[in-house]
């Protein structure tokens, strides 16, 4: 889902181009960053970093010999004992104090060591690691976005985390993504005439169509003046709608 909304972002503006293998980077990040992750920290040194940019790694050869010359010499005993401390660091994993957390023998955990989790657990884990990468992935796609396209971006992937969870139905979310008006509406009423204008009122019988919202256009004619004082509010938004349409989610509310 996530590389799939990355993908179209291009038809918001063009300079929005990203590859799959920046995304599986990103998405590799944050299984990392998800609480519980046991991964061990890769170090990076400079002839994999050139290899990685540009495939051959044979320009930094001398660079790196001349730096483990320099760097043998002016470290001596201090950088044998920094480096077995990151041996034995990266031996485990890691916990929050940087202490590597040991088996109940007192014996660092083996990486290749297969855990078993409870049903209760693995589902914990599964909506952690959910949660990690998608912020992390968003993050990564919101520094790269203008001002004016964040929110936009933002909004998308919340109604796709929301449609994927069931929390919205489908149709609900084509009738806000649409406003679809209705071709042949039936007569407007004198009384609503006053302060709806014919568009909305096509817009209204269209949005009756939508499952609990067929009684939404009787009851405007049956409670006008109670919808009139809703929608001359400065802030209809934070003020309960009239009648049983308060009781509705937000998101129908919305609607």
């Amino acid at each position: 889902m996530l590389f799939f909304l990355l993908n179209s972002l291009n038809k918001i503006h063009a300079f929005y181009q990203y590859s799959l293998n920046a995304f599986v980077t990103v998405f590799s990040r944050g299984i990392d960053q998800a609480p519980g992750s046991c991964r061990k920290q890769e170090q990076v040194t400079l002839r994999q970093l050139q290899k990685r940019l540009s495939g051959n790694a044979a320009d930094f050869e001398e660079v790196i010999k001349k730096a483990k010359r320099q760097s043998s010499n002016t470290s001596g005993g201090v950088g044998s004992r920094l480096g077995s401390r990151r041996t034995t660091t990266q031996s485990g994993c890691m916990t929050p104090s940087g202490i590597p957390a040991a088996s109940m023998t007192g014996e660092p955990i083996d990486e290749e060591e297969e855990l078993e989790m409870t049903p209760d657990q693995l589902e914990a884990r599964i909506n952690t690691l959910l949660d990690t990468c998608t912020y992390t992935v968003y993050n990564y796609t919101r520094r790269g976005l203008f001002d004016r396209d964040k929110l936009i971006v933002l909004t998308l992937l919340t109604f796709q985390i929301l449609l994927r969870s069931g929390r919205i139905d489908s149709v609900e979310y084509d009738a806000l993504c649409k406003g679809a008006r209705s071709a042949q509406p039936p007569p407007i009423t004198d009384d609503l005439s006053r302060w709806m204008s014919e568009g909305q009122w096509a817009a209204v019988d269209a949005l009756t169509t939508v499952p609990g919202f067929g009684s939404l256009a009787k009851d405007l004619e049956k409670s006008s003046d109670d919808w009139l004082n809703w929608c001359n509010n400065e802030a209809p938004e934070r003020v309960a709608m009239p009648g049983e349409w308060s009781r509705m989610t937000e998101f129908k509310q919305l609607l």
